[in-house]
């Protein structure tokens, strides 16, 4: 009974990344707004408490230089949070947005950190979170054969407001995938690799957003670089890979170019260039607290609403400064994007120094001893995982140059996801029952 208990307890802390649009269902109980992705947050929350205190998870306690960084990173961006809580002129929103945007996502991340403790649970997640991908392109598309509504100017956006919405959630899954799809040996994910990287392909073309269909071409840049520079006698092994690869990016270097009219062009990126300049003018007249969180659009619509066309074309499109930098100064003054900043560098140098030591130890195994196949395996699993976060993690700090990523529900918890699952395997593989 323990064990069925367990497992359905498991299964509920799976549900986010399983079914991460379930943000979009809300009620408001005692006139506090909830969403059904929280409530499933706080059944896991409350769960894994209980196995804490009865000592079914026991933890070992992990000193490293990169994880201090991180919480010190961490506590800066809350404390640029409350100060931007302390400028909104809308508290109620503001408020909204830290408990759904940042700690919500915070406490995911924490379990996801805490109670992982073998190789079973990290395939779990990672299935989890290409499976969620699966079912919020296969919902989009399923509907949108019979209603209209998914569609916006012949744009996939499923029950996104907007076709970037479906690109920015994506494409970092689709970057994690298709990279693991190119290190990891393990046949059952080699295969749902490709087979989900192929189609998130398609949905992301069906978005027609630029900026996505861009990234849809990187993963032949990383697989070459891997098979020539570092596997160079290797290269003519992987003929099917070079083919799906250079295939892939063809594509979408041809579906850049079909979608890429003078007319979007006038439309569209008129519109970011000029959110971009008024955000700059913002962050010079408010260098250190920003302009608070929530406040971006009124803010905006205040300074630019004298200006030709920008209340009707511009001002309704300005909901956030499409710059992930931008959002993070701006909402959560200095204090926030230093914090950001810390984690995200902590995160990145982590994985790379994991990456270094696993191939100077991998290297040495295969050399002095052939009796240790599983270990070498398992350092090849780890580390096609921890290549696939990597890339992920960089996908959405350079997607953050052109949009807003991260500033969202399911965008949060994503790169909550990514950082946790960074952290455990770098630091915590050895502890697994393997």
């Amino acid at each position: 009974m323990n064990k069925i208990v367990k497992n359905l307890f498991g299964f509920i802390f799976l549900i986010p990344l399983i079914f991460p649009f379930i943000y979009k269902i809300w009620f408001r109980p005692f006139g506090i707004s909830f969403n059904l992705l929280e409530v499933f947050i706080g059944i896991s929350f409350f769960s894994f408490a209980v196995f804490e205190i009865f000592g079914e998870e026991k933890e070992e306690e992990i000193n490293s230089r990169e994880i201090k960084i991180f919480l010190y990173g961490l506590y800066l961006l809350f404390v640029g949070i409350f100060v931007g809580i302390f400028y909104s002129e809308n508290k109620k929103d503001a408020f909204g947005i830290l408990k759904s945007w940042f700690i919500f996502p915070t406490i995911f991340g924490t379990l996801i950190y805490k109670f992982t403790n073998s190789r079973k649970k990290i395939e779990d997640l990672v299935f989890s979170f290409g499976f969620g991908a699966f079912l919020l392109g296969f919902i989009s598309i399923f509907i949108g054969i019979f209603n209209s509504n998914f569609w916006l100017d012949g744009r996939l956006r499923g029950f996104f407001e907007t076709p970037n919405y479906i690109s920015l959630y994506l494409i970092p899954i689709y970057i994690f995938f298709s990279t693991m799809w190119i290190f990891i040996n393990n046949k059952f994910f080699k295969n749902f690799s490709i087979y989900l990287s192929l189609f998130i392909f398609g949905i992301i073309l069906l978005a027609k957003s630029r900026i996505g269909i861009f990234f849809l071409g990187t993963p032949f840049f990383i697989f070459l670089f891997d098979k020539i520079f570092q596997n160079k006698n290797s290269l003519k092994l992987f003929k099917k890979e070079i083919f799906f690869m250079l295939t892939a990016f063809i594509i979408s270097i041809f579906s850049i170019l079909l979608i890429w009219d003078k007319k979007r062009i006038e439309s569209s990126d008129s519109v970011r260039i000029e959110i971009w300049k008024e955000s700059v003018k913002m962050i010079q007249e408010n260098p250190f607290f920003g302009i608070g969180i929530s406040d971006f659009q009124n803010e905006f619509s205040k300074r630019t609403e004298d200006k030709i066309n920008f209340p009707e074309y511009i001002i309704p499109n300005a909901l956030h400064p499409h710059n992930l930098f931008f959002a993070f100064y701006l909402q959560t003054g200095i204090l926030g994007l230093i914090g950001f900043s810390l984690m995200s560098i902590s995160s990145i140098t982590l994985l790379i120094k994991f990456l270094k030591q696993q191939n100077e130890k991998l290297h040495f195994l295969k050399i002095n001893s052939k009796n240790n196949q599983k270990e070498i395996e398992n350092i090849k699993f780890f580390n096609s995982i921890i290549l696939s976060s990597l890339f992920s993690i960089l996908s959405i700090i350079f997607y953050g140059i052109f949009d807003t990523t991260i500033w969202k529900n399911d965008l949060s918890l994503q790169i909550s996801f990514l950082f946790s699952l960074s952290f455990v395997i770098s630091l915590k593989w050895k502890m697994f029952d393997l």
